[in-house]
């Protein structure tokens, strides 16, 4: 996935822009004009929902490069996070 974060700058910790810090971990890499999350669970074998507003949702990938699609609810894109990170592709 180096190809999302590889030309970032920066990195900050966003892992209470998505839930509880006791169950996830989060960063923010600065992609031009776009942001890349990286999100993924730290504690658990079970997967966590998270959630961010259509209008700002771009595109998401598992660690593998696999296009993932997120759920519809609202006005909002949902996805369950793992273990595995997964990397969202996001306007500001």
């Amino acid at each position: 996935m180096i190809s999302l974060v590889g030309k970032t700058q920066g990195a900050t910790n966003i892992t209470t822009t998505y839930g509880s810090a006791e169950d996830l971990e989060a960063y923010r890499f600065n992609r031009g004009g776009d942001r890349v999350d990286v999100i993924w669970k730290i504690r658990s074998t079970m997967t966590s929902t998270i959630s961010l507003p259509t209008s700002k949702f771009i595109s998401a990938t598992n660690h593998l490069g696999t296009t993932i699609e997120p759920r519809t609810v609202g006005s909002s894109v949902e996805f369950d996070v793992g273990f595995m990170p997964i990397y969202i592709v996001r306007q500001p």
